[in-house]
């Protein structure tokens, strides 16, 4: 039995050594029997025929820092020095905790400062989750993938696992920038025909919903830059999943004006209301569904989400309400892991989405139109400098809607577009004392503002900004069966009749206006992520978040929390209600027609002080936002 036992013991301790850090500087006692079963599930690996081929019973677990025992009540046990009580094998099982305090769920701060690492999101949860995956010794790639499943679970009506994204990560041993594709990709049988037929109102139908790349974007990123384990990642989603979490006033907002959208399906009505009735604020919502699905994720990886009983509901799902997705489609469905495209604004290196995204080099173009002025002379949100950003944003745009789409040879496109020379002839074309109207045939591809972005850095210096969505908010409205996740309706996003860059083909994806954003200072190195959810005001936004660091020296949660424009290439100079009245009436009487309404995006973002070698975080106060620093 001694000999037996020993064995055991080996096995159980080389295994051991992918056990999290969350079980550092604990002790952890399970019983053999159910909880062992389960452990090896977790690992796939049969722990009870280990035991049961060796004649070993009544055996207890016993975790210990980062290594697992084996206690069999021998005398000689390895772990009789720890003094672990039992009887008979019965002992006290310590489950795995996330916890939340009041400061963590407080929005009336938003912003946070610390010299190890930081992240920001939507929701406070979601950072809660990044912070713990860096202090339990993950990176900022570990942390972002956390918290993009976390946002999945916690404001499911904008991104997750049913819908895309793109990220700009920067591998600071490399001194690499990297710009992964994860974009939602039309199914073998769409066709414009199909794109044709998409309602213009909610529900929309099944043929909406396109093959999600989240996933496998998520999964990617953390495989290839994380330290930890993806359980480990994972984790606290799960428990938060399975335990629940508190409707803030915003979530309750949202889905309560959603809510004909989410009981226009079945499968949806029975996630996200309360026995068809709408969650109200302060209530528990739970997603065992999501929870389990993650599990099969944890086990097989991509497979878990791309092959086998998952892939089967979202086809099914889809199908059933008139989509065309294949399981080919989901199986073929690949991660583009490219260059970004990059300018530089007065000195100052920027990094953003290449094509599929039509935002990064939309971004690049204004900017460099921008640098031929003297904006901080004109001054930051003064109608002067308004004024100039309107007649950026009417230039950059119409060439991002003509030359920006999911193409092969994007850098036929993007380098002119993002080149100082081009910049100088578009900017040619500006009059400041009368503003233009730029007219061109037809309309642009729809496009939701309802995304998230987030951004995570470390204390090794590598930094993500990431951006995902579902589309619309709630995105098809189709939640897939038994998996608590919503698919998207990015077909919208594809052209029908003008830009035939961005035309419907197989497996291409629908562009985007998402475009997270990595800036670095005059010496190269590191000096912030940011980035923001908005649909097509994503462009003008970033433009002046960078503007706001650069041209002004300003505070991240100053920049964040500022009033903002937009301006598509032809219409109204779009602006948010806190701008005062003097700079409307200004920008009036230059000559624009000026509609003063709601608010736009959701920013995060998180600027690095090399000389006291601080992260200092903001998050936007216009969704749940929270940043978070240690």
């Amino acid at each position: 039995m001694k000999r037996k036992t020993m064995l055991f013991s080996i096995v159980i301790l080389v295994i051991s050594m992918i056990l999290t850090p969350a079980f550092a500087s604990q002790t952890y006692t399970v019983q053999y029997g159910d909880t062992l079963g389960r452990i090896g599930d977790y690992f796939g690996i049969d722990y009870l025929k280990i035991a049961e081929d060796n004649d070993i019973s009544n055996v207890n677990l016993i975790f210990v820092g980062q290594k697992l025992f084996i206690d069999t009540g021998e005398n000689d046990s390895p772990t009789d020095q720890y003094d672990q009580p039992h009887e008979n094998g019965q002992v006290t099982v310590e489950e795995y905790v996330f916890e939340l305090s009041d400061q963590d769920l407080d929005l009336t701060v938003r912003d946070a400062t610390g010299t190890n690492g930081a992240v920001s999101a939507a929701n406070p949860v979601a950072s809660k989750i990044g912070l713990e995956i860096l202090k339990q010794g993950g990176n900022a790639f570990d942390a972002s993938v956390g918290m993009a499943f976390a946002m999945s679970l916690l404001e499911p009506h904008a991104s997750g696992l049913g819908g895309g994204g793109f990220a700009i990560v920067h591998i600071e041993e490399d001194n690499q920038q990297l710009f992964y594709d994860y974009g939602n990709a039309a199914p073998k049988a769409f066709t414009r025909e199909l794109y044709r037929r998409l309602p213009d109102d909610n529900p929309p139908a099944g043929v909406a919903a396109i093959v999600p790349g989240a996933v496998s974007g998520w999964l990617k990123i953390q495989e290839d830059h994380g330290l930890l384990e993806l359980e480990e990642v994972l984790r606290p989603v799960i428990y938060m999943a399975e335990n629940g979490f508190e409707i803030t006033p915003a979530l309750y907002a949202t889905w309560f004006d959603s809510y004909e959208t989410i009981i226009a399906h079945e499968e949806t009505a029975k996630v996200f209301t309360d026995g068809g009735l709408s969650y109200f604020e302060g209530q528990t919502f739970k997603n065992q569904d999501y929870a389990d699905v993650l599990h099969k994720i944890i086990a097989e990886g991509v497979e878990g989400f791309y092959g086998g009983e998952v892939a089967e509901k979202i086809v099914s799902s889809v199908r059933a309400e008139g989509g065309v997705m294949t399981l080919e489609d989901l199986a073929n469905y690949e991660v583009e892991v490219r260059e970004p495209v990059n300018t530089t604004y007065r000195g100052h290196k920027v990094v953003s989405a290449a094509p599929s995204s039509r935002g990064g080099a939309a971004i690049m173009e204004s900017l460099n139109m921008a640098e031929l002025y003297d904006v901080e002379a004109m001054g930051h949100n003064t109608s002067e400098t308004l004024n100039l950003w309107a007649e950026i944003f009417k230039l950059a745009t119409i060439d991002s809607y003509n030359y920006l789409g999911d193409i092969d040879n994007y850098q036929k496109y993007t380098d002119p577009l993002t080149s100082k020379e081009y910049a100088k002839t578009r900017a040619a074309l500006i009059d400041l004392d009368n503003p233009a109207l730029i007219a061109t045939k037809g309309y642009p591809d729809e496009e939701s503002a309802s995304t998230t972005h987030l951004v995570a850095t470390d204390q090794y210096g590598n930094a993500v900004s990431m951006t995902n969505t579902l589309g619309h908010y709630f995105g098809s409205g189709i939640t897939v069966s038994d998996c608590g996740f919503l698919l998207n309706d990015h077909a919208y996003n594809f052209s029908e009749t003008v830009w035939p860059i961005n035309f419907p083909n197989e497996g291409k994806r629908a562009r985007s206006t998402m475009s997270p954003v990595i800036v670095f200072d005059e010496d190269g190195d590191f000096m912030a992520a940011i980035g923001t959810p908005g649909g097509a005001t994503i462009v003008g936004i970033n433009a002046m978040l960078v503007s706001g660091l650069i041209d002004f020296g300003m505070d991240i949660q100053d920049i964040i929390n500022a009033p903002r424009i937009y301006q598509d290439y032809v219409g109204s100079l779009e602006m948010e209600e806190s701008f005062d009245l003097n700079t409307i009436e200004e920008l009036k009487d230059i000559g624009h027609k000026v509609w003063v309404h709601g608010v736009y995006g959701g920013a995060q973002g998180i600027v690095y002080d090399k000389l006291t070698n601080t992260f200092r975080a903001g998050a936007d106060f216009r969704r749940d936002g929270k940043a978070l620093a240690y």
